[in-house]
């Protein structure tokens, strides 16, 4: 799984999606993020009980989003779907990252 942080710009619900007598909600989360001195946005598929997660979160506000990428090819073109499996507030990823942040300063001599 990969990590991005960044600010929400939409959160968008775009489809229910009917299989086997099985409804499910798919929602668009966007966030925009710097990256090579440009703004950058980027965009998620959000389904199933992280709708509910999403719901406590609002534009602008800075969320980590853990997701991964799935693919798929149509007429001989691929086109990649990001879709996230966690959100959280980077300030919990923060705390997380010192307890196994490694100091490299230990090792030099």
């Amino acid at each position: 799984m990969l990590r991005v942080t960044g600010r929400i710009l939409l959160i968008h619900s775009h489809e229910i999606v009917t299989r086997s007598n099985d409804k499910f909600e798919v929602v668009d989360l966007v966030i925009k993020k710097q990256m090579n001195k440009k703004m950058r946005s980027i965009q998620f598929e959000v389904m199933g009980k992280l709708i509910k997660e999403l719901s406590k979160y609002r534009k602008g506000d800075k969320i980590a989003v853990w997701f991964y990428i799935d693919a798929k090819s149509n007429n001989k073109k691929w086109y990649n779907t990001l879709r996230a499996v966690e959100i959280e507030k980077p300030n919990v990823i923060q705390k997380q990252k010192q307890e196994y942040e490694l100091n490299f300063t230990e090792y030099d001599e």
